[in-house]
């Protein structure tokens, strides 16, 4: 993980709810912060996720015209 992704994590983590939810991340931060967020998602359950591909599908038909 990088530190910038790790700063993020951290930041959202001690922030207030309403500081969190004006937070602005950098795609490439946020993409690396739920992948790995993901992968312990998955670790925890033992089963893989469906949420990720589930979003991925749904905001890739959103991009249309």
């Amino acid at each position: 993980m990088t530190p910038r992704a790790l700063g993020a994590l951290r930041g959202l983590q001690a922030a207030a709810w309403d500081a969190r939810l004006r937070a602005r991340i950098a795609p490439a931060v946020e993409r690396e912060a739920a992948a790995v967020l993901d992968g312990y998602l998955e670790a925890l359950s033992g089963a893989a996720l469906r949420t990720p591909r589930f979003l991925a599908q749904t905001l890739s038909t959103s991009d249309g015209p």
